[in-house]
């Protein structure tokens, strides 16, 4: 499924909570493909959990990061290949030429979000930021097509992306995330952990990429 790390490489938030703890969730749709996005999130930890439907059934991508790591374990429950892999930041390399987006904010205030939007020659974008305390920047590089990260870490933001959208200039929707739903509590070590019996991969990205 070649999208699926374009959303995490995509995609929509790794992430430094100074105030809080819990799950985010979140609707995705990327370039015709819709899945559920779970963001469970931990002082210094951070866990995007995917759910799509493959061929043999339902499959989910764990991404797991640790605040200064500079690595994303990645874990899968897959059938045809069940395991775990280690990604470095330095290998993630956005492909969707949004690099070059302008943000401008809109001024107006509403239901305590602050639109942004932005635009360069390929696309057209428009960023709701709630204010939860939220610390996206440092981790940008390892969201580099997604246009949340971007505004983040060029303007210097706190805050969560409650929904993003992203276009071509046929209006053709290309990208969007939703939040749509926020649970405060407290998560231990496990939710961020390798399950038994999983043995590493070298090659987990290539599953996710067909």
């Amino acid at each position: 499924m070649k999208t699926i790390l374009t959303i995490i490489a995509l995609a929509t938030s790794l992430i430094s909570f100074a105030g809080f703890e819990g799950i985010i969730s979140t609707t995705v749709y990327n370039q015709g493909n819709s899945m559920e996005v779970k963001w469970f999130i931990k002082n210094d930890m951070l866990k995007l959990q995917m759910n799509y439907n493959a061929d043999n059934g339902p499959v989910t991508v764990e991404f797991i990061v640790k605040k200064g790591g500079g690595e994303m374990t990645i874990v899968t429950n897959s059938e045809s290949y069940k395991g775990y892999s280690i990604l470095n930041e330095s290998a993630i390399t956005g492909s969707m030429a949004i690099g070059d987006l302008v943000f401008k904010k809109d001024g107006i205030k509403k239901d305590d979000l602050t639109k942004y939007q932005a635009a360069n020659a390929k696309y057209q974008c428009a960023i709701w930021l709630s204010n939860l305390d939220v610390q996206l920047a440092e981790f940008s590089n390892f969201f580099k097509d997604d246009p949340a990260f971007l505004l983040i870490h060029k303007e210097n933001l706190s805050g969560f992306p409650q929904k993003s959208m992203l276009t071509n200039h046929n209006g053709d929707l290309i990208y969007a995330a939703t939040v749509a739903g926020v649970e405060q509590k407290s998560l231990s070590d496990l939710d961020f952990s390798i399950p038994d019996g999983y043995q590493k991969r070298e090659l987990v990205e290539m599953e996710i990429e067909k």
